[in-house]
């Protein structure tokens, strides 16, 4: 069995620009990183559902004729990982969840409902999750990204961040790997082995790349040492 190739998948707001540190750092492993309907390249999709996503990847990864890999999601990308881990696709080894983020609270949504299509609100929410001397260019394509993001799908996650996430209707029987930090809450999964990683940010792929790669190149290696034992 080769390694398995990486499916990364970004959070709310976002593209796969966000893992762009992550997929430098993975050197030679292959790395798939779609934008999510409604996000990114992919805006003029509109709003979708968790299930509508997980199927648009699933078509992707067939596409890129991926044969094992692991699924990596963040954030919103994180429900779309366990959607599709769920339906238990042919060459799936395993799902990481990265600060799952699963629920965001009212003064955040509240924030982010005004932030869309208004530069200076997304440059102030991002400056402030980054926290001090951010890479501006890490910045500048965050706001890029908010500007470009379809408003329906915006507001459709914005709508679903204020309820308690839904589970999908199967459980995932493949092993878990949560990476987060001690505070946010996080999916109640049995077999989910769950790793803190500093710092204390909701986007670890661009504030923490190197030990957020190292920590995930560490987890799916055992994943193939179980595949081949």
């Amino acid at each position: 069995m080769v390694e398995p190739t990486f499916v990364l998948l970004h959070g709310f707001g976002t593209s796969s620009r966000e893992w762009v540190h992550v997929a430098e750092q993975l050197a030679g492993v292959r790395s798939l990183h779609p934008d999510l309907p409604g996000f990114g390249t992919c805006a003029a999709q509109g709003a979708c559902s968790v299930s509508e996503m997980a199927e648009v990847i699933a078509g992707a990864i067939g596409h890129a004729g991926h044969r094992d890999f692991v699924l990596v999601g963040r954030e919103l990308g994180a429900l779309v990982a366990l959607e599709l881990a769920a339906r238990q696709p042919p060459g799936l080894l395993g799902v990481a969840l990265v600060h799952p983020a699963w629920r965001a609270d009212p003064e955040t949504v509240a924030r982010l409902r005004t932030a869309h299509g208004n530069p200076d609100a997304l440059r102030a929410h991002y400056a402030a999750v980054l926290g001090s001397a951010p890479d501006e260019r890490d910045l500048e394509n965050l706001i890029l990204d908010g500007l470009r993001a379809s408003k329906e799908a915006w507001n459709a996650w914005l709508d679903q961040a204020e309820e308690p996430p839904r589970l999908p209707d199967v459980p995932v029987s493949l092993p878990v790997l949560i990476v987060s930090d001690n505070d946010s809450p996080v999916p109640s999964l049995p077999q989910a082995s769950i790793q803190t990683l500093a710092p204390e940010s909701p986007l670890l792929p661009l504030q923490a790349p190197g030990p957020l790669t190292r920590q995930l190149l560490h987890w799916s290696n055992n994943l193939v040492k179980e595949a081949r034992a």
